[in-house]
């Protein structure tokens, strides 16, 4: 039985891709009846194309020393939690300061972003962004919502592979 083999390279790591096929230049084989995946086969394709776009992304752009950032909104008491749109608009309140900072720096900013709201409705964003000074993403933060919010910063490690990340972003 014949296989096709796909071979990714981003960054540091490859990916070798073998899977089986009886269709695969083969003379007189006709197209097959459409069958239509359930709903819930095709969100699982979906997710498992959506993650494998993302993980050669990061493996590509970014390395060792590069960080993945969650934003956090502190929670007040009797205070209503921050709706999607206003989430929408600190990010981008955000990402413009940072450009700002990064264009100072002479270093061109790059970033992935997954704006998630929690189970227990905690709200709070992921980047995975270039390295540069935290106390400068931190001011970023400060300038795009000035209520109690906090930085957490992770340094990628220096494997290269961040499969686990983008399985996390991945959601």
């Amino acid at each position: 039985m014949p296989y096709v083999e796909r071979v990714t390279k981003a960054g540091n790591t490859i990916e070798i891709e073998r899977y089986f096929t009886s269709r695969y230049k083969k003379k007189g084989i006709s197209r097959g009846d459409k069958v239509k995946p359930t709903k819930e086969e095709q969100e699982k394709v979906n997710t498992r194309q959506a993650e494998r776009k993302l993980r050669i992304l990061i493996n590509a752009n970014y390395g060792y020393g590069d960080y993945h950032l969650v934003l956090d909104y502190i929670r007040r008491k009797g205070e209503p939690d921050r709706t999607p749109e206003q989430m929408r608009q600190d990010i981008d309140v955000f990402l413009r300061e940072c450009r700002k900072e990064y264009r100072k720096a002479g270093l061109e900013f790059k970033y992935i972003h997954v704006m998630e709201i929690g189970k227990k409705g905690a709200r709070h964003h992921h980047l995975v962004v270039n390295k540069i000074d935290t106390e400068i993403l931190q001011r970023c933060w400060y300038k795009a919502y000035e209520g109690h919010n906090r930085v957490k910063v992770f340094p990628l490690d220096d494997s290269g592979n961040y499969a686990e990340l983008a399985s996390y972003l991945g959601l």
